[in-house]
């Protein structure tokens, strides 16, 4: 892909008067190498988001209860109902599902807080890996 948008832009500064073709395929290079860097940082953001879990064919939202969430999440003064800690309620659905990509859990928020963001310590790996195959799912109810 990126060679592709490479040759296209070299092509589109041959298309001008040859007196400019030398500043065209410069600022071309220039465009170039920055599609390359900020594909290559994606693509690094991606392989670092990587799981050795294995996932039920069908996870649904209960699972994240079996995992713990609701006895170590779920308590007085950080994701209840009482108490949504950065506006999170574990216990309830649809708030839960507000914090996900549905079927990309590396970049949900609620798959990153738990492994790289503020709530890493709080999370076990029962916990990280029931949010990360509920997301990778489709969030199911």
């Amino acid at each position: 892909m990126r060679i592709l948008v490479f040759v296209l832009l070299i092509l589109a500064a041959g298309c001008t008067e040859k007196k400019d073709d030398s500043k065209k395929q410069l600022a071309a290079l220039a465009l170039f190498s920055q599609i390359a860097r900020s594909s290559s940082t994606s693509t690094s953001t991606a392989s670092a988001c990587t799981s050795s879990f294995t996932c039920a064919t069908s996870p649904s939202f209960s699972t994240l209860a079996t995992a713990g969430t609701t006895t170590s999440c779920a308590l007085s003064g950080c994701h209840s109902t009482s108490s949504q800690g950065s506006g999170l309620d574990i216990l309830d659905y649809n708030s839960a599902k507000a914090f996900t990509n549905s079927g990309n859990p590396c970049s949900s928020r609620l798959y990153t807080a738990i492994t790289t963001g503020a709530m890493a310590g709080n999370a076990n790996s029962k916990i990280r890996e029931a949010v990360f195959c509920w997301i990778a799912g489709g969030t199911k109810p």
